[in-house]
């Protein structure tokens, strides 16, 4: 099946490995905002920007968008519901990844190489479970939330929607993370973290308040 990709930078190029390591379909071009028509990524050409999406999601009306961070992934997921009502979000899980049978994952959700999810997982639409991150049994990861490379979620761990879990971080089993909160790098999560904070350290804890479109990633 032939799928258009959003985004071509790093993230994407990672997606990129996982779609053609996986060898399901075939990538018929990306779109970027930030480039030009005929660039290449990877060997794949822009073939549009969102403004031309109508267009395009019409004649390829399946594929996944390649944003980093949760809250443009989750605009950038609107622009193609807008363009095309019934466009498919296709999910992409590398073959190296080891993800129980016992496992749900939602459309649109990528889970990169050296990946671990454990059974009774319920993986949210549009999620990154990323390099060698780990979920152990019966965790729960929102729509849209992430968890970066190297993470682990001890067993029954929630994470809520749109909430970052960042490199290298470890969050005890039977924790609930709200939603729109982002955990720092090498954290220890020990206990309950409500929505909407940006948390760090070992153990945690809780720096300040966080709206909910604002920006983590550089």
């Amino acid at each position: 099946m032939d799928i258009i990709l959003f985004g071509s930078s790093g993230h994407a190029e990672s997606v990129i490995d996982v779609i053609e390591e996986q060898g399901v379909h075939t990538i018929a071009g990306l779109i970027d905002d930030t480039r030009e028509t005929n660039d290449e990524t990877r060997g794949y050409k822009i073939i549009g920007k969102t403004t031309d999406l109508k267009a395009i999601c019409g004649e390829i009306p399946s594929g996944i968008v390649c944003v980093g961070d949760n809250r443009k992934r989750h605009s950038i997921t609107l622009l193609f519901v807008e363009a095309h009502p019934t466009f498919n979000f296709i999910t992409a899980v590398h073959p190296k990844a080891c993800v129980s049978r016992r496992v749900a994952i939602g459309a649109g959700t990528v889970v990169m190489a050296g990946a671990v999810i454990n059974s009774g997982c319920i993986v949210g639409n549009h999620c990154i479970v990323n390099t060698s991150a780990s979920m152990d049994h019966h965790c729960n990861l929102g729509d849209f939330a992430s968890v970066a490379p190297g993470g682990t979620l001890g067993g029954n761990v929630t994470v809520g929607e749109y909430t970052a879990i960042g490199l290298g971080a470890s969050v005890r089993e039977k924790v609930t993370i709200g939603d729109c909160s982002v955990v720092g790098a090498g954290a220890l999560v020990l206990d309950d973290l409500p929505s909407r904070v940006i948390a760090y350290g070992v153990p945690v804890s809780t720096i300040r308040a966080r709206h909910i479109d604002e920006p983590y990633m550089r």
